[in-house]
């Protein structure tokens, strides 16, 4: 991420901006309807993402960045079953599950109100950086 700040930082106008999306380190979580269910097992995701807001604050200690807004909101994958929920993580998250015990929880959740929907639920953060021109 740092690299990709560096050169990123190359490629953009003195007025230009970069958007940064990326989820927090804040474990994502599973619920059905608005009942959480338990974390999804991330592995290593928590310290990637975590690492990444450090990225941002090294650019910007450098001085190729400022940042001119952030802000973190929640961010929901919604499935029709739990199975098609795990699918996606499965398929789409890197070493991410949905645990035994959470599947456990999960499912018992759907037997009591089978109209509730599963999700997933991620904080995201959104950063505005704008170019430096201090370094240029």
């Amino acid at each position: 991420m740092a690299h990709a700040l560096r050169r990123a930082y190359t490629l953009v106008r003195q007025t230009g901006c970069v958007i940064d999306l990326h989820p927090t380190a804040e474990p994502a979580r599973v619920f059905v309807g608005e009942i959480a269910a338990g974390m999804v097992d991330a592995g290593d995701a928590p310290e990637r993402h975590q690492a990444a807001g450090h990225a941002i604050d090294a650019a910007v200690a450098e001085g190729l960045f400022v940042v001119e807004r952030a802000f973190e909101f929640d961010f929901s994958v919604w499935a029709d079953t739990l199975d098609e929920l795990q699918e996606h993580i499965l398929e789409d998250w890197r070493d991410a599950r949905i645990g035994d015990e959470t599947m456990k929880r999960a499912r018992m959740l759907r037997q009591a109100a089978p109209g509730d929907r599963p999700r997933v639920r991620e904080r995201i953060r959104i950063t505005r950086l704008q170019s430096s021109t201090e370094v240029r």
